[in-house]
């Protein structure tokens, strides 16, 4: 349906811009006589609400998905705010990368990024095990 919408602003936009690059063609021939002015004109009327249109079109659709993804991405904020806070509250405020980046399905370094920025923000400190596994303790 997107392509579709797509496609029909473009062609819309496309037949107004020809019809209107037609009638500017006419008016501005030298030989041309008082009927072909008219028709010019004619064409002129008949060339701006296709372009209008297409236009309006193609900018509600840019604007409408640009709205969508801004959307879907402040919900992945919230869900993962979310996720966050309940495994703050179920670990005692005691979290690892692993658990979280498991819990979040997420990459272990975005894992690591997002809890080292949540740390700074509240204050939590951390402590690495002999493996190397980092332990976050954030004030519950």
């Amino acid at each position: 349906m997107k392509w579709f919408l797509w496609a029909a602003s473009v062609g819309l936009a496309s037949l107004g811009g020809l019809l209107l690059l037609l009638s500017l063609t006419l008016v501005s021939n030298p030989q041309a006589n008082q009927e072909d002015r008219d028709g010019s004109l004619a064409l002129f009327v008949f060339a701006v609400p296709p372009l209008v249109g297409g236009t309006g079109l193609a900018w509600g659709l840019y604007f409408h998905q640009r709205n969508a993804e801004r959307l879907r991405q402040q919900a992945e904020v919230e869900q993962l705010q979310k996720l966050f806070y309940d495994l703050v509250q179920r670990q005692q405020g005691r979290l690892t990368v692993l658990q979280f980046a498991a819990a979040a399905n997420l990459s272990g370094t975005a894992a690591k990024q997002y809890l080292d920025e949540r740390a700074k923000e509240f204050g939590a400190d951390f402590t690495s095990e002999a493996a190397g596994e980092v332990t976050y303790h954030f004030p519950v």
